[in-house]
């Protein structure tokens, strides 16, 4: 499919037929078939990161799901919870973390002016302090570690286990900043990307075909993003 430039049919058939506890042998067939002349294609090369990261023991892939990667950072009480947008975070602390316990800190509620506007708890609060303290709203991507930095602050008080929610650990800069134990849920790509659509359906049952249109383009995003998650994991696996 390749040699025809059949790029889409040639993902297609890894979505089918790759898992886990076959890539390793469809890798090396597909290695040994192709060359190393013929690795130096883009199309070629393309297909050969896919299957690489498939056979990664940590990186996030586009069509496998995989076990959340954890790992101990340090002994403090908090959990760093993160994954691309419809990876199933939220699912994850429900099933996990809903207890009186922790203490659930959800980014996106803190600093989406529409999410904000019906929190409550934690979130309401820290919502409520961001604003009053800046003047000009920080943002994830931009000032993740400021907004790590003033979340575990703000939280000393509580006599909790803090779990912070958030898609963009992958923004930090500073990665020595984290504390406690980081959990990145690595549901595959394909996947998350067509939970995000699912969801704008239901949350906008009015929906325009435009509408949905324009909202599908965006979230292609995707599709490059996770590719700092998971130059996010490699650094952190090296800790």
């Amino acid at each position: 499919m390749i040699w025809k430039n059949r790029i889409e049919i040639s993902k297609y058939i890894i979505k089918d037929r790759v898992k886990l506890d076959n890539v390793d042998e469809i890798l090396e067939g597909f290695v040994n078939y192709a060359g190393d002349k013929n690795l130096a294609y883009e199309s070629t090369q393309e297909i050969y990161n896919i299957l690489k990261e498939i056979q990664s023991p940590i990186d996030i892939s586009l069509y496998v799901d995989k076990e959340p990667y954890i790992k101990d950072l340090t002994n403090d009480k908090i959990i760093n919870l993160t994954g691309q947008s419809g990876s199933g975070k939220s699912t994850y602390t429900n099933e996990h973390f809903n207890s009186s316990e922790y203490l659930i800190v959800d980014t996106d509620e803190i600093f989406s002016e529409h999410r904000f506007e019906n929190s409550n708890g934690i979130n309401k609060d820290l919502g409520e302090y961001f604003r009053s303290k800046y003047k000009k709203l920080p943002n994830c991507g931009d000032d993740f570690d400021l907004i790590y930095s003033e979340i575990l602050d703000y939280c000393k008080k509580y006599d909790k286990t803090i779990v912070i929610d958030c898609a963009q650990f992958h923004c930090i800069k500073d990665i020595n900043l984290l504390k406690g134990k980081i959990i990145i849920i690595r549901t595959c790509i394909d996947t998350c990307y067509n939970r995000a659509i699912s969801r704008f359906k239901e949350n906008n049952p009015n929906y325009t075909d435009e509408e949905l249109e324009k909202y599908m383009e965006r979230k292609k995003a995707i599709f490059k993003w996770y590719k700092f998650s998971n130059e996010f994991i490699e650094k952190i696996d090296k800790i």
